[in-house]
């Protein structure tokens, strides 16, 4: 037992870094085995790229993998019955888009994004494309606009709650579900 203890003391600093070391690692490779968290940590790198150079090229990065991250993420958190919502969000870019989303094939849309200084509306926009594109299938042309409407902003409140960002969840209350309810 002394033996233990006097090696324990003899290399404590040494036995610390190792195991901080490997804590770091199996975090790490936790990360990269999950594909959604491997795109957080990818948004981070690119918004810090895009800071520090300001081309575009990192600022596509960094939305596309940040919102594609974060949302699936919140997905994956809400409970929906023995499946999540049908298709993880995969963000491509696109040269030339119209300001709407629009189909480009089966299970596949396009979504006008804001630059990466509006981060958190780009994620309320997603979000709600997400919902109007994937809930209510087959019924949505039946159920009034006013339920649907209630419908689709429900799901993405639950969505931005999962997701944990208060800024984007104040950037959907304020800039679309508020001015919705006063017309």
């Amino acid at each position: 037992m002394t033996s233990i203890a006097q090696f324990l003391m003899d290399n404590g600093i040494l036995l610390t870094v190792v195991l901080l070391l490997t804590i770091g690692l199996v975090y790490f490779f936790r990360v990269l085995m999950d594909e959604d968290r491997s795109a957080v940590l990818r948004g981070r790198v690119f918004k810090v790229l895009y800071a520090a150079t300001g081309k575009r090229e990192h600022e596509k990065a960094y939305v596309g993998n940040d919102a594609k991250g974060r949302l699936n993420l919140a997905r994956r958190s809400m409970h929906h019955g023995t499946t999540l919502i049908p298709e993880p969000v995969r963000v491509e870019w696109v040269d030339t888009a119209s300001p709407q989303s629009y189909d480009i094939s089966e299970g596949e849309f396009v979504v006008v994004l804001d630059p990466a200084e509006n981060q958190h509306k780009n994620i309320v926009n997603l979000a709600e494309v997400i919902v109007e594109r994937t809930s209510l299938l087959g019924l949505r042309h039946i159920v009034p606009i006013g339920m649907r409407r209630a419908f689709d902003f429900t799901l993405v409140k639950k969505l931005l709650r999962a997701l944990g960002n208060q800024r984007a969840t104040d950037v959907f209350f304020t800039e679309v579900y508020y001015p919705y309810q006063d017309q």
